[in-house]
């Protein structure tokens, strides 16, 4: 994932914070399949609402957010915050979790290819995308 000016979609995750029952179906998720101590990278944080639900569980939570602005407020919760996949060494993750993103990127597989090469090895990739193509927004 690479850097970008500026998101056009943060009032929607915005929005999306209000979503207990989806959110909570979500985190269950995230840690049902997480290792329980670890470190944790959320690939595409946003306004940081799954890293927030997970992040007193005794695990490491590295945040993965383009969005300058975004980024900012991640690390200003107390995030150690990434621009870019890139910056991330290479198998220094034990579990990597994607919420409603992978679909918005261009090069999907190529995302996908930094994930495995920041995931260590023996570690899960829990990609999560909306069922409906109509779902999808147009990529950045």
């Amino acid at each position: 994932m690479t850097q970008i000016e500026s998101y056009q979609g943060t009032d929607n995750l915005e929005a999306m914070e209000a979503a207990h029952r989806y959110n909570a179906f979500l985190t269950d998720l995230i840690n049902h399949h997480a290792p329980t101590v670890g470190t944790i990278l959320d690939y595409g944080a946003g306004v940081s609402t799954f890293a927030r639900l997970i992040d007193n569980t005794g695990r490491t939570i590295v945040c993965l957010e383009p969005d300058h602005t975004l980024a900012n407020d991640l690390k200003g919760a107390g995030f150690e915050t990434h621009l870019a996949s890139q910056t991330i060494n290479d198998q220094s993750c034990d579990f990597i979790y994607s919420l409603n993103v992978i679909e918005h990127i261009e090069d999907d597989s190529a995302a996908i290819a930094e994930m495995f090469r920041i995931l260590k090895p023996g570690g899960t990739l829990l990609l999560y995308v909306p069922a409906l193509q109509s779902l999808y927004s147009t990529g950045f």
